[in-house]
């Protein structure tokens, strides 16, 4: 293993994660995506103190730096997602509700795979999700559906893109800790990507959070997954083909506040988040 002290980007996450360990608000286990890779951050062993996990895409390894020492990382070594082509990756409660855990997915391999990630010694075997409902996950995202037989663990919304004669559905899975059933599906009007989960306030539910990939350009969707029955609470549309987005508390207002930008532009956009009513 090897320690690094904090810096740059890394840094910021961490400073989240001190409020975390404080008695703060609870950082927000955000995906930040590149070409190559996915990064983001969670609680893999339990120390109370925020982790940085980096995934590669193509090979599917992933790699762990743990924050033994408050502000100092320590990597390990590359371990196996259980897939290459990795398309669509999330961190939440998913194999026990008081460690995050890792999911990851791509369309190709037409697989979804969880892994826990609590020890910095030894490596934990992947987990194969039974996934039947549809053809080739491309998009995973850990967070709370509510409803019927709710358990503590985090649920899976899946976005599928290889269906026929609708290419593009999205899937909702009950995380029971093996079988997965299907708790609802629906037809989307593009590919998804960019799937994340996100507090659009503080105090609030988490919301699903993804982009489209529609002919006249990116569209951007919220849904409330409280219920079975997903509800799209806000769309931003009409965004460049290949957008991407963050979310934060850039000017400390009560909501947060999006950034859309193209990655290789110049340009961005700023919008803030305003509620049409109470909640």
């Amino acid at each position: 293993m090897k320690t690094y002290f904090l810096c740059g980007t890394v840094a910021v996450w961490f400073l989240a994660g001190a409020a975390w360990a404080a008695g703060g608000e609870v950082p927000q286990t955000f995906v930040y995506e590149t070409p190559k890779e996915f990064f983001g951050q969670g609680d893999f062993d339990g120390d109370g103190r925020a982790d940085v996990v980096i995934v590669d895409k193509e090979t599917g390894k992933y790699r762990l730096g743990f924050q033994l020492t408050p502000g100092v990382l320590t990597w390990v070594d590359n371990r196996p997602s259980g897939i290459k082509g990795i398309t669509g990756f999330s961190i939440g409660k998913l194999i026990s509700k008081n460690l995050d855990a890792i999911a990851f997915t791509s369309p190709d391999a037409n697989q979804i795979t969880m892994v826990g990630a609590s020890s910095p010694t030894e490596s934990s075997r992947p987990v194969i999700v039974p996934f039947t409902v549809a053809l080739g996950p491309s998009t995973v995202v850990a967070l709370d559906i509510g409803g019927e037989g709710n358990t503590p663990l985090d649920d899976l919304y899946v976005g599928s893109i290889y269906n026929s004669p609708d290419a593009n559905q999205a899937a909702l899975l009950r995380n029971d800790g093996a079988t997965f059933p299907k708790l609802a599906e629906a037809l989307l009007p593009g590919p998804p990507a960019h799937g994340n989960r996100v507090s659009l306030k503080a105090g609030q539910p988490e919301l699903l959070c993804l982009l489209l990939a529609e002919a006249k350009g990116d569209t951007f969707r919220v849904e409330n997954l409280s219920s079975v029955k997903p509800l799209t609470v806000m769309t931003a549309s009409g965004l460049p083909s290949g957008s991407d987005y963050a979310v934060g508390h850039f000017r400390r207002a009560a909501t947060r506040e999006l950034i859309f930008y193209k990655p290789g532009n110049a340009g961005l956009t700023v919008r803030p988040v305003e509620e049409a009513g109470a909640g």
